[in-house]
């Protein structure tokens, strides 16, 4: 991902809800899912999961949320994962 996406994505992070996911009002819960997949297609649209996305992502999200380099190897790098399967049938590539 180049810097000026990098940027963007720092932003979008840094400004997502992150306890939305809690929320008991169900229209907070959803904006903040619909939030989340905007930033996941994102990073998909952008040259995907790397060292550098990872380090905004773990910057900005607390600490139920961050991922190390191996779970976003396993889930969201691998080919053959659901996830990737998902981008691909919404986004292309």
């Amino acid at each position: 991902m180049n810097k000026d996406n990098l940027n963007i994505l720092s932003e979008m992070l840094e400004n997502h809800e992150w306890n939305s996911y809690y929320s008991s009002n169900h229209s907070a819960w959803s904006d903040g899912k619909s939030a989340l997949s905007a930033i996941h297609k994102f990073i998909y649209l952008n040259g995907g999961w790397s060292e550098d996305v990872l380090n905004k992502w773990n910057s900005s999200a607390p600490k139920e949320f961050k991922y190390t380099m191996e779970w976003v190897e396993k889930f969201f790098i691998n080919k053959n994962t659901p996830y990737i399967k998902d981008m691909e049938r919404k986004y292309g590539k």
